[in-house]
């Protein structure tokens, strides 16, 4: 009788360290899928700011280029005009010595 009452505890005994080793698995299981939710937020929200700065940059970068485009063709075209008076100018000097 002793013996199956020591038999019995040993195997109530193992069915709570199961069930404790079960819970401990599920409590890791849940911090885990916790730490994973959150990794995935943090993720996402980094993604969505990196989208905005590059949206951003862009944009600078776009308005940048249209205002060199500008500058380039009014260079070019003060250029024409300056070509033009030289020319204008060494037929007059020509004119002069001639």
């Amino acid at each position: 009788m002793r013996s199956e009452l020591n038999e019995k505890h040993a195997q109530e005994l193992e069915k709570v360290k199961a069930d404790m080793l079960a819970m401990a698995d599920s409590s890791q299981l849940e911090q885990l899928e916790q730490l994973m939710t959150s990794n995935r937020e943090e993720m996402d929200r980094v993604r969505a700011e990196a989208g905005t700065s590059i949206s951003e940059i862009h944009a600078t970068h776009s308005s940048e280029v249209a205002a060199l485009q500008e500058q380039i063709s009014t260079l070019m075209s003060d250029n024409i005009g300056l070509s033009s008076d030289r020319s204008s100018l060494e037929e007059q000097l020509q004119a002069l010595r001639g």
